[in-house]
Parts: structure tokens; sequence; C-alpha cells
């Protein structure tokens, strides 16, 4: 069995929230990176990371992102916005492992 860790970011922030609801987020006061590093640190092999910003195609947390990939330590597995084969292989040649997609295998299941 693997436990994949995750976070969850909206604003450059950890967060966790209610019913999907990105109006009203419980943020967590940590360091993004620093907190996959932990995870890291603590043996784990992957980490699972949503970027909700990018869900309406918002790039704000693209360098946060890229700084876990570069420095973290640990494979990133990315889910949050992935409209378009475009975007899956920009992630993929920035260096992330995996891309969860949910609306693009609906929609265009030939892609996947």
């Amino acid at each position: 069995m693997m436990l994949y860790p995750m976070i969850e970011l909206l604003d450059g922030r950890c967060v966790s929230l209610f019913r999907g609801r990105t109006e009203e987020p419980q943020i967590w006061h940590v360091d993004p990176v620093e907190k996959v590093k932990s995870f890291a640190k603590a043996g784990a092999e992957w980490i699972q990371i949503t970027d909700f910003d990018a869900m309406p195609e918002n790039e704000r947390n693209a360098d946060l992102i890229r700084e876990i990939i570069l420095t973290a330590g640990i494979q990133v597995q990315l889910g949050g916005g992935f409209r378009s084969l475009e975007r899956i292989t920009d992630w993929i040649n920035q260096g992330v492992g995996r891309i969860v997609v949910g609306t693009l295998a609906l929609l265009q299941p030939e892609l996947v």
C-alpha cells in the first residue's frame, strides 16, 4: 500500500476547504515548501498537490509549485485546472511526475 500526503494550495497557502468552497478556506499557517520537505524527510515518495487557484486557469501558484518540484526531494502528483493537453505537457516538462485530471477526462476521454 502506498499513502500519498497531500497539500491543497489557494493564494500560495496550504488550505482545507469545507465542501469545496474557496470563499472560506481553513488556512494552515505553514510554509508549503517546508511542509513538503518534511513529508519527504519522513519517507514519503510522492506528494499530491491540488492547486485550487488553477481551476479557473490561474497560474498564481505556479512558481511555488516549481519550487517544490526543484527543491523538496519528492515526486509531485499535481491536480487542478487541467483542461488541455498543452498544460499537461507543460507541467510534465517542468518535472511533475503525475497529473490528475477530472473534468478533462469527462469531457475529452480520448486525451486520457
